[in-house]
């Protein structure tokens, strides 16, 4: 009896501790188990421009007086830096960054794709985290017609993405190369706006 209860303990601690012993962060245990990306390191990052990192400072100290949600389009050319701006803004506010793995995301199933951007945003507001949607346009782009039922279930999916982001309480970052990628109903959401410059 004292084995099994032992086995069970053990089990239980599995979630919290390391197999090498080490406690392991919280925040890094659920972005393990969430499936939909990773936490990205806010160390050792390389410098920007002083422009850009001016403006990152400026909507890093916005958003931190703002106590409803906040969303920043990051935008420039392939290899300018957004992911390293991203990473910048998360230093600046003190929470995790969480990359979101848009290809685990977006579901070929109908609804899926709405119930896994509800469990990335109900993860998000759980843990603190920072939401990043690099190459966001991929999900949310525009679209200049409809042609099959796919694009109008991707119409569903921008919608549902943009009533989440509407009531989200934490800070979304859409990474894209050109800001006018992005659907016009997401870019209202998104108040801050920074072009990414090395």
């Amino acid at each position: 009896m004292f084995r099994l209860f032992g086995i069970i303990l053990a089990g239980l601690t599995m979630s919290v501790v390391g197999l090498d012993g080490c406690t392991i962060d919280p925040a890094r245990q659920a972005s393990r188990e969430s499936g939909f990306g990773r936490l990205i390191s806010t160390t050792d990052i390389p410098r920007l421009s002083s422009t850009t990192e001016s403006e990152i400072k400026k909507v890093a100290a916005s958003m931190k007086r703002v106590k409803s949600g906040s969303c920043l389009i990051a935008y420039g050319a392939s290899g300018t830096g957004k992911t390293i701006a991203a990473r910048m803004l998360a230093i600046e506010i003190g929470n995790p960054l969480f990359r979101v793995d848009l290809a685990a995301v977006v579901s070929k199933y109908i609804g899926e794709t709405e119930k896994n951007l509800s469990r990335v945003f109900d993860n998000a507001a759980s843990n603190h985290w920072i939401l990043f949607f690099d190459e966001a346009d991929a999900l949310f782009g525009r679209r200049m017609s409809v042609n099959d039922a796919h694009d109008r279930y991707a119409n569903r999916e921008v919608v549902h993405f943009a009533g989440r982001l509407q009531k989200h309480r934490g800070i979304v970052i859409l990474a894209t190369d050109s800001r006018e990628n992005i659907r016009p109903a997401i870019q209202k959401q998104c108040r801050h706006k920074i072009k990414i410059q090395k």
